[in-house]
């Protein structure tokens, strides 16, 4: 029952993680952006094997000091994605400032106090 495009849609039940065209490409089409995810995936392997050699050289030579080294880079972290989180706060601050800077307030003579109101004057039982 139903039109034929509606049991084509039905029958189709599997999603689509990655376009046809992504897969099924020359390698001319999506070529940039296959050579940007290998770089990406190559150049972390370095950084992520170097933080572990750390890790291990720390656990075997030094390991009364390991909590406190671990703790340091701990608040680092926390204290970056602070900063870029407060650099978003004052950004979004700014855009609102300047949205509503025209707005005057609500003091006497205001045009957002002069807002008509209509209210219905059915008496409820």
């Amino acid at each position: 029952m139903g039109c034929n495009t509606c049991n084509q849609q039905s029958q189709k039940s599997e999603v689509d993680l990655v376009t046809d065209t992504l897969v099924n490409s020359k390698g001319t089409d999506h070529l940039l952006l296959k050579v940007g995810a290998f770089v990406g995936v190559v150049a972390a392997l370095p950084i992520i094997i170097v933080a572990l050699v750390f890790q291990v050289f720390m656990q075997f030579f030094l390991p009364k000091s390991l909590p406190k080294v671990n703790t340091k880079f701990r608040n680092g972290f926390q204290n970056i994605f602070k900063f870029f989180i407060g650099l978003r706060e004052k950004k979004e601050m700014k855009k609102r400032e300047m949205e509503f800077k025209n707005t005057m307030g609500y003091g006497e003579g205001s045009e957002l106090i002069d807002i008509e109101v209509y209210e219905d004057n059915v008496k409820s039982n």
